[in-house]
């Protein structure tokens, strides 16, 4: 009988410190909330796109869809738009990461590169059902 009281006490004891354990894990001091707050994903809508270099995007949101890098003077009939900004015949390199907005649609930015980073400079929502 004795080790039966002893048993269920030490049992008891055992969740009560389980819970105590529990309780603390839901609060977190400022450093850590702001930490967390800091790689809050970028929403990525028309208001927003041209605002945040690649490398920004890409620690906030995780990795594009795909990444790649071109001349600007190799972009094909699917990315007619980047000749608005460079002529046909540039050496200009172009990076596009083309990131999933949902089950319907995708989004192309594409970037060029000053210095050592990688700005946006125009961009484009597709419809992945569609053929370019």
């Amino acid at each position: 009988m004795r080790t039966k009281i002893l048993f269920i006490s030490f049992l008891f004891f055992f969740l009560f410190m389980i819970g105590i354990s529990c309780m603390n894990t839901g609060k977190s001091d400022s450093a850590s909330q702001k930490i967390i707050l800091e790689y809050d994903p970028i929403v990525l809508d028309s208001t927003n796109i041209l605002m945040h270099t690649a490398d920004e995007l890409i620690t906030r949101n995780g990795k594009p869809f795909s990444d790649t890098t071109f001349f600007a003077s190799y972009a094909g009939r699917d990315k007619r738009v980047i000749f608005k900004f460079y002529d046909k015949d540039s050496k200009v390199i172009i990076r596009e990461l083309n990131w999933n907005i949902n089950d319907s649609t995708y989004l192309l930015i594409w970037y060029s590169k000053r210095d050592t980073i990688w700005f946006p400079f125009t961009y484009d929502f597709r419809d992945k059902r569609a053929e370019y």
